[in-house]
């Protein structure tokens, strides 16, 4: 898949079908597009946006690789309230820390046919979510069987 197109498909099934629809992005895919919620605020399109909070790319985790003391640039802020910024634009924001919790808010929320994010940073869906980062990375670190290695590319 590309990442960061979910919200702008959320806003079409929803304008298209007038029907309410459930957008799930990580919080990587929805910095790319989050901003999308002031489009859902502003035609009060019946989308539930849940953003899996794993704290950045892939797994969250990375290393400053250059040394210094500035974080990864693949680390995003810890526990980020993604729910605010739904809230900013007038819609429905809730911080979800258990999967009941999540699926109360889908259900609580989603229900009156507003636009709502609910943002769990610390659910099992997410941890589920960060397993499969974590695997995707590892094999990207790997690389594919019998690969042969990229060239170094030298500037000078």
């Amino acid at each position: 898949g590309i990442m960061g197109i979910g919200m702008g498909f959320a806003v079409a099934a929803a304008v298209t079908t007038g029907k309410p629809v459930l957008a799930i992005e990580g919080d990587s895919a929805f910095g790319f597009c989050g901003m999308e919620v002031e489009t859902l605020c502003r035609y009060n399109l019946p989308v539930c946006v849940v953003v899996f909070n794993i704290n950045g790319v892939y797994k969250g985790t990375d290393k400053n690789l250059g040394g210094g003391a500035d974080v990864a640039p693949t680390v995003f802020v810890k526990g980020a309230r993604y729910d605010k910024m739904m809230e900013a634009f007038g819609g429905a924001g809730v911080n979800a820390a258990t999967p009941g919790e999540l699926d109360k808010a889908i259900r609580e929320t989603s229900d009156d046919g507003n636009p709502v994010v609910a943002s769990a940073p610390a659910s099992a869906h997410a941890a589920a979510y960060r397993s499969i980062a974590n695997q995707v990375w590892a094999a990207l670190v790997q690389g594919p069987a019998g690969a042969r290695q990229a060239p170094k590319i030298v500037v000078g």
